[in-house]
């Protein structure tokens, strides 16, 4: 997959639309902040 973002603002709405969280990938991976650690 490739993107082409021309500007600031296209950079800062990819990263709000399309990058999670830790806290989101925990949630859908189901596991506590313990296991999130571990697998960063």
């Amino acid at each position: 997959m490739e993107f082409h973002l021309r500007g600031r603002q296209e950079v800062e709405d990819f990263i709000h639309n399309e990058v999670l969280s830790t806290t989101e990938v925990a949630e859908i991976l189901d596991v506590n902040k313990q296991r999130m650690s571990a697998l960063i």
